[in-house]
């Protein structure tokens, strides 16, 4: 596969804040009327999505896998001379 037709396949991607996140969880936990059910819909341990929402814990991975987030390491670049 040509590297413009991998690049097309890739779906689009962002840097966002723990807090997005959150608020995005909070909107799936809305639209799904509770977070019993959103974390049933989405085979998520009940607590770890209520820990994620009261702030006490960061998103797990399940969590955020659940908005379609997941944790990256970015390397920023620098100007180096």
């Amino acid at each position: 596969m040509p590297d413009e037709d991998l690049e097309e396949a890739r779906p689009r991607a962002r840097v966002v804040s723990t807090e997005e996140v959150v608020a995005l969880i909070r909107d799936g936990v809305r639209v799904a009327g509770s977070q019993a059910v959103f974390a049933r819909l989405h085979r998520l341990n009940e607590g770890d999505l209520s820990s994620t929402l009261s702030g006490a814990r960061r998103p797990t991975a399940p969590v955020m896998a659940a908005v379609g987030a997941r944790r990256a390491i970015v390397i920023e670049e620098r100007a180096y001379g």
